[in-house]
């Protein structure tokens, strides 16, 4: 659990960094204040913070996918001949994306 945790401090420092325009340090110490406010709160009332983040979390994991998926053909464009399986798979992805973004938005969650 712990790996994954680093795994994903990591991914999101590299990403507001480029995103931000801020050098990594600041930004990894700035993440690292959110995540320990963060930590803190859910102590006080962890079920009340889980329902308040569950659904931007999927909301941002659907988005973070959605991305991946997007970019795909560009991806194997640049190292070989795109075929057509590559855009339907993407495609395909990227549909699965949307249906469980529109999924979140629409349904409750936790009841």
């Amino acid at each position: 659990m712990a790996g994954v945790i680093a795994a994903e401090f990591l991914a999101l420092s590299r990403l507001l960094h480029q995103v931000l325009r801020q050098p990594i340090p600041k930004v990894s110490r700035v993440l690292a204040g959110v995540l320990v406010a963060g930590s803190a709160a859910s102590l006080a009332d962890p079920l009340r913070v889980y329902a308040d983040l569950l659904k931007p979390s999927l909301i941002a994991l659907w988005l973070a996918q959605l991305m991946v998926f997007a970019v795909y053909p560009r991806f194997v464009a640049r190292r070989r001949r795109l075929r057509v399986l590559d855009v339907g798979l993407a495609a395909g992805a990227c549909a699965l994306m949307l249906f469980g973004l529109y999924s979140t938005s629409v349904n409750q969650l936790g009841t």
